[in-house]
């Protein structure tokens, strides 16, 4: 599945990449050899891999389930050097076969295909992990979703099955229909053109931002209510410009959020597993990946 992240890699966009790349950090698949001193799989077993393959395992997030935050880095699936193993390089799923330490592999449920599996080991865990963090208090909340692509499709998913209420904020109107079939009960459009509408104004209590291009921030500040919290989980290949009083004069809780740590991705797992969330996907054949780069915009 090529995303907007392998596209960031192969075009640089955060820092100088290592050629030639091999792409692809959702891989769903099965074992077919394991080392001497595995323990927690077999041949057969259905696995994943996700954005990171190795970390020190000795920092105190690493001991927490953090892996994604190592303090002496993580090291992601492809285009990253491997400082906890042989100091290579990394590549990734668009691959015959992986070889990955048996810390950085999980299970996956049973009732969910390997097709549908793959998605949910970086869109998932991507929207999980700060649906987990921020919005479980316990109590219905209103969250904004920007962007319905990859990350945010999943997010309402996961939303609508806790029983939040859900805003998505989208550039444009051609994406709506499904965003309300997913679950959402609002639907905005904000571009360089548009700003927010005065009813959506203050609306939510957290707002997750999936989208990875630059753009004026302030329109999509004012979504979030005063002492509320707007996470970031795209990445742009440029930084982004905030206004600081768009913060100060909320008391804005400004962030991010980075995937998940592998136990937290094996819970996102079950949790799909057990209410039937799977991502929407659509199948290519490998010949048809090179028709589909040359039509994107690089």
């Amino acid at each position: 599945m090529l995303i907007n992240s392998d596209l960031h890699q192969l075009r640089s966009d955060w820092g100088e990449s290592y050629y030639p790349i091999v792409p692809g950090h959702e891989i769903a698949g099965i074992v077919t050899a394991v080392g001497d001193d595995v323990g927690n799989f077999s041949v057969g077993d259905k696995v994943g891999v996700g954005c990171m393959v190795n970390s020190c395992l000795d920092c105190a997030l690493c001991k927490d389930g953090k892996q994604q935050y190592c303090q002496n880095d993580c090291v992601w699936t492809y285009n990253s050097v491997d400082m906890f193993g042989d100091m290579d390089i990394t590549y990734g799923g668009y691959s015959t076969h992986i070889v990955v330490r048996e810390e950085f592999v999980v299970t996956i449920p049973d009732e969910i295909e390997l097709p549908h599996a793959a998605p949910l080991l970086c869109a998932g865990i991507t929207l999980y992990s700060p649906i987990n963090k921020f919005c479980n208090s316990g109590e219905i909340m209103t969250v904004g979703i920007v962007g319905f692509g990859g990350l945010g499709h999943m997010g309402v998913k996961i939303l609508k099955e806790l029983g939040h209420k859900i805003v998505v904020i989208s550039s444009s109107e051609k994406k709506k229909e499904r965003a309300m079939a997913a679950g959402a009960e609002s639907y905005f459009v904000v571009n360089s053109s548009t700003d927010l509408p005065s009813e959506a104004v203050g609306m939510c209590d957290v707002v997750l931002d999936t989208v990875s291009v630059n753009r004026d921030m302030s329109k999509y500040f004012k979504a979030v209510r005063n002492e509320g919290t707007y996470c970031i989980l795209g990445l742009p290949p440029n930084p982004l410009e905030v206004e600081p009083f768009d913060l100060v004069a909320k008391r804005l809780n400004l962030t991010g959020s980075l995937i998940g740590g592998m136990e937290e991705t094996e819970e996102m797992l079950n949790f799909c597993a057990h209410h039937n969330i799977r991502p929407d996907i659509e199948i290519i054949s490998s010949d048809q990946v090179t028709q589909f780069n040359q039509s994107i915009n690089w």
